[in-house]
Parts: structure tokens; sequence; C-alpha cells
């Protein structure tokens, strides 16, 4: 229903029935708090008051931040540093596995001539004449072949 203009019947007609045609000039009544129109009914109803609730909560808020970022053209500097933060991040992770190739294969490196020094002090060993020692390359071999298998 439609506020009424004014206390007095003659300025209701179906012509002036907002605030601003009145005849008399009188001022518009308000609407009382109390009594809900009849077209907000269905507000009263708890299911559909707390999804009124949500959507006023939502348009006094703004969008959401997700959704700002979602739809907002992102600028040429915005552009420029996240392209620049990418290759960064992809550098650094090229290094990291670099470096880590790196040091396995000194590791490796290491154990190897370790190994070989070992094998090498054994075979090397001569008697006082210069003749090598066979019972030392006989067990090098027996230790070998006892490691295959």
């Amino acid at each position: 229903a439609l506020p009424i203009s004014c206390r007095t019947r003659s300025c209701i007609t179906a012509s002036s029935r907002s605030a601003l045609a009145c005849s008399n000039g009188a001022r518009p009544r308000a609407r009382s708090a109390a009594k809900p129109s009849p077209s907000a009914a269905w507000r009263e109803e708890p299911e559909v008051q707390g999804r009124v609730e949500e959507a006023r909560g939502q348009r006094e808020r703004g969008p959401s931040p997700a959704n700002q970022t979602k739809f907002r053209k992102k600028t040429s500097n915005q552009k420029a540093k996240e392209e620049y933060e990418e290759v960064q991040s992809k550098r650094a992770k090229k290094r990291e596995e670099a470096l880590k190739r790196k040091q396995e294969m000194e590791e490796a490196q290491r154990l190897y001539k370790q190994r070989k020094m070992e094998s090498y002090k054994i075979l090397c060993k001569r008697t006082k004449k210069g003749q090598p020692k066979l019972n030392l390359q006989m067990e090098y071999l027996l230790q070998k072949i006892q490691q295959k298998t």
C-alpha cells in the first residue's frame, strides 16, 4: 500500500497518492514501523530473512577480495611483476637442482678416488728387490670376487 500523503481525506485521490502531490501542502505522514506491508510479509520468514541479511551484508561490504581480483584487469606493472617473480622462481629452482647435482657428483668422485687409492696402495707394494707382492694381489682379487657375490 502506498503512503497516505496527508491527514485529510480530501487529499486522498487516485492521482494524489504520492507524497509530492498533496493539494493543501500538508506534510506527508511517516510510515509506521509496527505494521509491515503485505508485500513484505515473505521477508518475515526466518529462512528468507537470513538470505536477505546476507545480501545486505554483501552489498555493504562490496565484492569479496577473491571476486575483486578475479574480475579486475591487471595493470601492465602487475603483469610485469608477476612475470618477473615467475622467472625468478624458475631460476632459483634450476640453481638449487644444479647445486644438488654438483654435490652428488663431488661425493661420487670422492668415493671413487678413495677406492682407487686403496686398490693402488695394495697393488703397488713391492718386495726389497722390486718385485710385486703377489699375495696382496691375490687377496685383492679375492675381495673383489667376494663383493660381487
